[in-house]
């Protein structure tokens, strides 16, 4: 009878997947290759996966394009500040981790949890201040007493921007030329990270005495941890009812279980002088289940005569539908259904120093991973046995960032502009972020890590074990030698440029109506039009304007006062590190370098471009925040999404065969 019950729970679990995927809506609006019924209009594209932008901005993992807080050389003259909230709309406990990252690089300068209460939010801002010594620093800042009591952090709370993680790369500020104020700058615009970890009922808006965040979690992975699950049906009874980790929060109390957080989270980003009343604002984007289901160990398949060989399949992985996590690959045991448990007091290998540019916690690699069938198998005859030890590997290999990329890929967008438009002094800048393009750079040699000199830094073999992730006591001393300018200014995002006037009057360069740009940084502010670029040149340091002639960011507004523009073809110029096999990679497939695969099963990043059997496109997903700005009578401002589209898109394939 027991073995019955648990088959009908894997099935369960099964049917709550599959349902996920059937009932989702569409992340592709243009309909491109979907299904007719009768020769009717075609329906929407499925989801490859469960994991999907929800346009609905709930989901259990959030993303803010832009932050802008006040430089200190800024701070005397004007309050402009970012005002950040983030809500539960559930009536679970949910905890959360935060991170601002910086805009240029996506070098992380603040992360820390929060714990939620039901139906709860949480609020914090940027605020500039005055240092003993007279000059001007920036503090994150909240009164939210309840949430920060919940959280274990005081009441009124207040951090510093950190510029820690930025300092360890010396040779970065050597290139930059930065002085303190520079690398102090570097932290003031940026975007957010929200990745939902556990939820939790309790009968209460309070907490019992001396719980919060802080006891509660290394009580969940402690025992998640000792239980070291193998299988899914360990966390659940008979009845099917998730019974594990369950720990007590007080012994008086009672037990609370740690469960998925579901779409419960959204947010909100206002930026702007709040002393004035002139900001504008954003939601949140919102990934919906990016973390929702139970994973699996099961990373290999029997070769020949039983030898350990590499994984040819994702069939029977998907059929059973259980994604693999990167954490529990790493551990050797699984966490909790839809959970994120980790030693927030200690040493935990799946997160800390994740990657390059994270010194703690979970990113958009954290997820569920359906789609990526290229893991290396744990044996020990087909690795080098210094990474058998050490799993780097398995660390840096791409798991669900192939299915963030695929959620929020946009190939195609297009606004209004105003470039001085009817009163003369209307502008329009565009603020583009890649939230993702950091885990598609430096995990290993031939992404990138490597000092100025092109020699590797980590591993004695160049080919196969100069792999992030390092020893956490080994991360600073490497970041130090990272070449990171070169390395990213060597493959900016390349797009297809489009403007029109009223009259319908294109902007063309040359022979092509898009006329490629080159997006230089993970955050760029593109003002659109001569006028806007001098009109907001001061706007921050992220603009990116270039004036070469004929350049049609660069229009005369004397012709294109006004009009609509398009953005097409988000690719990083000279080829993804993630692929692996783009023209110029110099090298064939190796089972030792991590490799984006999707192919097979027809994600959207694979399905845009009409490419070779075997081939992948370096797409890289974007997202997009227009803001007007209108300076007659005073500042006026608005911020809005535009409109974007994923069409089938004409590709030339330069490299013969795939290769």
């Amino acid at each position: 009878m027991k073995k019955v019950i648990f088959s009908f729970l894997v099935l369960l679990l099964g049917i709550g997947l599959a349902a996920g995927n059937v009932t989702a809506t569409s992340y592709d609006p243009s309909n491109q290759g979907g299904w007719t019924l009768n020769d009717g209009p075609q329906t929407m594209i499925p989801p490859v996966t469960p994991m999907l932008w929800n346009h609905g901005n709930l989901g259990d993992a959030l993303y803010g394009e832009i932050y802008r807080a006040v430089s200190s050389d800024e701070a005397p003259a004007y309050n402009f500040v970012t005002y950040f909230s983030v809500q539960n709309t559930s009536d679970y406990w949910v905890a959360a981790h935060i991170r601002l990252r910086a805009g240029r690089y996506s070098i992380e300068v603040y992360d820390f949890p929060i714990l939620l209460s039901p139906r709860d939010v949480f609020w914090m801002q940027f605020e500039a201040v005055e240092t003993p010594s007279g000059a001007f620093g920036i503090k994150l800042f909240s009164n939210d007493a309840n949430t920060l009591g919940h959280s274990g952090l005081p009441s009124p709370w207040s951090a510093d921007l950190k510029t820690i993680l930025i300092d360890q790369f010396t040779y970065l500020i050597d290139s930059m030329g930065w002085d303190e104020d520079d690398i102090l700058m570097e932290t003031t615009q940026g975007h957010i990270e929200v990745f939902g970890l556990f939820a939790f009922k309790w009968p209460s808006s309070n907490l019992p005495p001396g719980q919060s965040f802080k006891t509660i979690m290394p009580k969940f992975y402690a025992k998640t941890a000792g239980l070291a699950a193998q299988n899914c049906t360990d966390f659940y009874n008979e009845k099917g009812v998730q019974v594990e980790p369950t720990v007590s929060i007080l012994e008086d109390y009672g037990f609370i279980t740690a469960v998925d957080v579901g779409n419960y989270l959204t947010g909100q980003v206002h930026v702007g002088d709040f002393a004035t009343g002139h900001y504008m604002g954003y939601t949140m984007r919102a990934i919906q289940n990016f973390r929702a289901a139970c994973g699996t160990l099961d990373i290999k398949e029997p070769g020949n005569n039983d030898e350990c060989g590499l994984v040819e399949t994702r069939c029977d992985i998907l059929d059973a539908h259980f994604p693999y996590h990167r954490d529990d690959i790493l551990r050797g045991w699984l966490s909790p259904p839809g959970v994120i448990v980790y030693n927030a007091y200690g040493n935990d290998y799946p997160y800390t120093e994740p990657d390059w540019a994270t010194s703690w916690g979970p990113t958009w690699n954290d997820g569920d991973d359906y789609v990526n069938k290229g893991h290396m198998p744990r044996c020990e005859k087909d690795l080098n046995p210094i990474f058998e030890d050490e799993r780097r590997l398995l660390a840096s290999q791409s798991w669900s960032l192939d299915e963030v990329d695929d959620a929020i890929v946009k190939q195609q967008v297009w606004g209004p502009f105003f470039n001085g438009g009817f009163s003369g002094q209307t502008y329009t800048l565009a603020a583009v972020s890649f939230p993702t393009k950091y885990l598609h750079f430096f995990f290993n040699a031939q992404s990138g890590l490597k000092d100025w000199l092109g020699n590797g830094l980590v591993g004695p073999d160049l080919d196969t074990t100069n792999a992030w992730p390092i020893s956490s006591n080994q991360a600073k001393n490497v970041r130090a030698y990272m070449d990171v300018k070169f390395f990213q200014d060597f493959r900016p995002v390349d797009i297809g440029f489009g403007l029109w006037d009223l009259k319908e009057v294109p902007c063309n360069v040359g022979q092509s109506p898009y006329p490629i740009i080159s997006l230089p940084w993970e955050v760029t502010l593109v003002p659109i039009g001569r006028a806007s670029q001098i009109a907001l040149a001061e706007f921050c340091f992220l603009i990116h304007a270039p004036t070469t002639l004929g350049n049609c960011l660069a229009a005369d507004p004397a012709l294109f006062p006004a009009g609509q523009f398009t953005m097409q073809g988000f690719e990083i110029s000279g080829g993804d590190p993630r692929n692996q096999n783009y023209c110029h990679a110099g090298g064939p497939f190796s089972q030792y370098f991590p490799m984006r695969q999707g192919v097979e099963l027809g994600s959207m990043l694979s399905t845009l471009y009409n490419l070779p059997v075997g081939a992948l496109a370096d797409i890289i997903p974007a997202s997009v925040q227009l803001m007007d700005f209108e300076f007659t009578g005073g500042p006026h401002s608005r911020m809005f999404e535009p409109a974007w589209n994923n069409p089938r898109i004409n590709y030339w394939f330069e490299c013969e065969n795939g290769d």
